[in-house]
């Protein structure tokens, strides 16, 4: 029962790097560039997508704005 609520847990904080992921590769961004656009580094970017990092409000604020302007 606790793996299940960890996955779980995990799977719900990974839904915006996947995000961020598909549509940076979509748009044919680089980490460097979306990392430039969001102020951000790109070693932390790649973290963030891979689930390994779970970003700060502020940061989480800048990806969904981001993400707003370039999903079709």
């Amino acid at each position: 029962m606790d793996d299940q609520r960890e996955s779980k847990s995990h799977n719900e904080k990974n839904i915006l790097g996947e995000q961020i992921r598909i549509t940076r590769k979509t748009q044919k961004l680089s980490l460097y560039q979306l990392a430039e656009e969001l102020e951000i580094s790109a070693p932390y970017v790649s973290n963030i997508e891979r689930g390994i990092k779970t970003p700060s409000i502020k940061i989480r604020t800048k990806m969904k704005k981001w993400l707003e302007k370039h999903e079709s």
